[in-house]
């Protein structure tokens, strides 16, 4: 027979487990909102969908990750490395918004991705206090944009997902579990 404490033992490992990688294989970024002063965005190493590209620059449309509208013009900190993994190019500059709930991510360069080549590698902060982020789980479309600014609603690179980091799911899992052994 399991004892009680090995049953949360288990239950711990089994939450930190599953929140340590999204389990679609179209996600290809990932957007952690566990610090809203640094909101990180890595990809995930999961291929594009699709081949296209930027041309002289370039930037995608994250779908509505936003709950709110929210205040335009956010730079990533630090030195930003994500970049479309089959760009030669410089990792994305910055991170806005375009008069809704959805956000742009910039780039001064090429981004070219290729279907079944890693879409985003790296990954880079910013500072998106000001935002209201939808619930973590949410997932949506990565639309391409070109140089231009023109919008491709029809060419999905692949899907983003909204998470905590592990560590931080890990943690408020054994939270619950010790509060629920508690009641007992």
């Amino acid at each position: 027979m399991i004892s009680t404490t090995m049953k949360l033992v288990i239950g711990a490992l089994s939450i930190g487990g599953l929140a340590a990688s999204p389990t679609l294989a179209n996600i290809v970024l990932t957007i952690d909102i566990t610090n809203p002063t640094a909101v990180v965005f890595a990809g995930t190493g999961a291929p594009s969908g699709v081949t296209v590209s930027g041309g002289g620059g370039g930037s995608v449309v994250l779908d509505t990750p936003l709950a709110a509208f929210g205040a335009a013009g956010n730079a990533f900190t630090g030195v930003p490395t994500l970049i479309a993994s089959a760009g030669s190019g410089p990792a994305y500059t910055n991170v806005t918004t375009v008069g809704g709930t959805s956000l742009v991510i910039l780039g001064m360069s090429g981004q070219f991705f290729n279907t079944g080549t890693s879409a985003f590698s790296g990954s880079s902060t910013a500072d998106l206090s000001s935002l209201v982020f939808n619930p973590v789980g949410t997932t949506g479309n990565i639309f391409f944009r070109d140089n231009t600014g023109f919008l491709y609603p029809h060419i999905v690179v692949g899907q983003y997902q909204i998470i905590p980091t592990p560590g931080a799911a890990a943690v408020l899992g054994l939270g619950g579990l010790l509060a629920a052994r508690r009641r007992r």
